[in-house]
């Protein structure tokens, strides 16, 4: 198998056993895990104020997303008209710039998150319950069990990652309609949630 170069995915050496034959030199491609340091900035009395918010564990690639996804669904910005601009400051780093201040004190959050779970970091109970209730339509959407059950296949036919090294999450966002909008793999489940939000 070739295996293009990738952000998301290296190609390792590896030796394939089959029950009683040699084993037999062969590439094989893994997911990349690699840390991103997510930073907010933003205006307080004239001064630009940055300071990092999390450092998660993810699979590089949707970066930009994966740190306004992450702002969100902690509480932080409420809607894309709170983001200024993204940039990098270096490598692994993405720094979002908010057009409101933040009481960054109330996040009680370590500066390091694992890929594996969104609460990972929290130091308290109340901390989790920081983020704002979402509220949906009720009733909407609304989709046929038929599609319902179709669902697992349709996210895995587009999960491109997936199919280099076999083991990777994925989220993605269907319309209505059960049109999909947009897919995102990462080795955090809770980082592709992110990446689709973002």
């Amino acid at each position: 198998m070739h295996y293009i170069k990738s952000l998301s995915v290296r190609p390792v050496a590896v030796f394939r056993y089959q029950s009683d034959s040699l084993p037999v030199g062969d590439m094989d491609g893994l997911a990349v895990e690699e840390p991103l340091e997510i930073r907010v900035s933003f205006r307080r009395d004239g001064i630009l104020v940055s300071r990092p918010v999390s450092i998660t564990m993810r699979t590089p690639g949707l970066d930009n997303e994966l740190a306004v996804g992450f702002l969100f669904t902690e509480g932080i910005i409420c809607s894309m008209n709170s983001v200024e601009a993204l940039f990098s400051e270096r490598e692994s780093s993405v720094n979002v710039r908010l057009s409101h201040q933040v009481d960054l004190e109330r996040l009680n959050r370590h500066f390091y998150a694992s890929s594996s779970c969104g609460i990972c970091g929290k130091t308290s109970l109340e901390a989790i319950g920081l983020n704002r209730s979402i509220q949906l339509l009720n009733g909407q959407p609304r989709y046929s069990p038929k599609f319902l059950v179709r669902l697992p296949a349709a996210v895995r036919e587009h999960q491109k990652v997936f199919d280099k090294t076999g083991g990777l999450h994925a989220a993605a966002f269907f319309d209505s309609r059960e049109n999909l909008i947009r897919l995102s793999e990462d080795v955090g489940r809770h980082n592709a949630v992110d990446k689709v939000v973002g």
